[in-house]
């Protein structure tokens, strides 16, 4: 007899403590999906000024909102399919697509005219 009370005794504080710590304890936070952001974009546009000093030019894109984007030793630039240097690329009024990262130009298309 004592030894079933003494269980029974044993199995309610064990249940009580387990309860009370699972009421206690708030929730674990839960991490929201954090939303995908693309590393790198593409904007298609026309170029409307350059500044070769500050290496930016400024792109009206198909949005009608004008950029500024930079560029550093790093941009290829693209001429009718062939690799060109900046100076050469880089003209006002020229159609571009731009591939960027965080602002700055990674591969500059300078696109013919249809």
């Amino acid at each position: 007899m004592f030894r079933s009370s003494f269980f029974t005794v044993i199995c309610s504080a064990l249940a009580l403590t387990v309860t009370s710590a699972l009421v206690a304890a708030p929730p674990a936070p839960i991490d929201a999906p954090k939303p995908i952001v693309a590393d790198e974009a593409m904007t298609q546009g026309k170029i409307m000024s350059v500044n070769m000093d500050k290496h930016e030019f400024v792109l009206k894109t198909e949005q009608d909102r004008e950029v500024t984007v930079k560029f550093d030793e790093k941009t290829t630039f693209w001429v009718d399919g062939k690799e060109a240097q900046a100076s050469e690329a880089l003209k006002a009024d020229a159609s571009a697509k731009v591939l960027h990262k965080k602002g700055l130009a990674m591969k500059v298309d300078i696109l013919k005219e249809s």
